[in-house]
């Protein structure tokens, strides 16, 4: 009777007359262990819920939770990938979906990434490198956790488009300003363009800017660990390739033809047809 007691004085102090105390059981799912307190405020007559919930509240609350995590999960993967041009299935790719190295790369990650730790990954398949980078990114915004996904050629080609329309409210600083607002950097597909002067300062700015913030960073490459560092070097910057590795170790991986299995996932949907 106390906490009810104690609740209802707070809300209506010297107001309350109370009329004993009744069990009563849940319409829904008709557990009879909770207890009410009846209560009478002037006129009006009700019960007060004063101990544990029943089943049906605890799943409801449950389920409540599920649905709250669900929608949060698919706003931050939409903002995790937007203007990355990535494939909505790619949005549904989980650490199933990758064989063995990819897979202990991808659980490194998942374990060290809170800590401001990440992963320079070397895989010689476009497809293995877009399925890692896209199943971590589910899973870390599966976890509540903001990621921004960089697909670097969709990324410059971006940036440029802002150089063409200078009102259009988009411009290079805000682009990466934006792609920096989030936990988790990850950059996929280093080495996969030209390098430039231009090309590489976008890219030091995104990892500069990661460090900066103690985001963990997660890099993609098909370049081996010599050839990444050659493809990162400007006389003019120097340091990038540094910058990368600083909690972000390189390491390489052997895989499955991706894109081989793909194929034949093609043929085999044509013949299904």
């Amino acid at each position: 009777m106390e906490c009810a007691k104690g609740i209802l004085e707070i809300m209506n102090p010297g107001g309350v007359h109370y009329d004993g105390e009744v069990a009563y059981a849940c319409p829904v799912c008709g557990d009879a262990k909770r207890v009410y307190r009846r209560i009478v405020l002037g006129d009006v007559s009700g019960v007060l819920p004063c101990s544990y919930a029943c089943r049906c509240e605890i799943e409801a609350e449950e389920l409540s939770r599920r649905w709250e995590a669900a929608r949060r999960a698919a706003e931050l993967k939409r903002r995790a990938f937007r203007g990355s041009g990535v494939a909505e299935e790619f949005m549904k790719l989980t650490l199933d979906e990758l064989d063995g190295g990819l897979r202990e790369a991808a659980e490194l990650v998942l374990k060290e990434y809170r800590s401001g730790y990440g992963v320079t990954l070397s895989c010689g398949s476009d497809q293995g490198r877009r399925i890692f980078s896209c199943a971590v990114t589910n899973v870390i915004c599966e976890a509540g956790v903001a990621v921004s996904y960089v697909c670097v050629q969709a990324f410059l080609r971006a940036i440029k488009l802002t150089y063409n329309d200078p009102d259009g409210g988009e411009s290079e600083s805000s682009l990466l300003r934006d792609r920096l607002n989030a936990s988790v950097l990850i950059v996929d597909g280093l080495g996969t363009c030209k390098s430039s002067p231009w090309s590489l300062g976008i890219l030091d700015e995104l990892v500069s800017g990661a460090r900066r913030a103690g985001m963990a960073l997660v890099a993609t490459t098909p370049l081996e660990s010599r050839e990444l560092e050659q493809w990162l070097y400007d006389s003019c910057l120097g340091g990038v390739y540094d910058r990368l590795l600083q909690r972000s170790p390189f390491a390489s991986v052997g895989t499955n033809n991706y894109e081989k299995a793909e194929r034949v996932r093609s043929v085999a949907r044509l013949i299904g047809a």
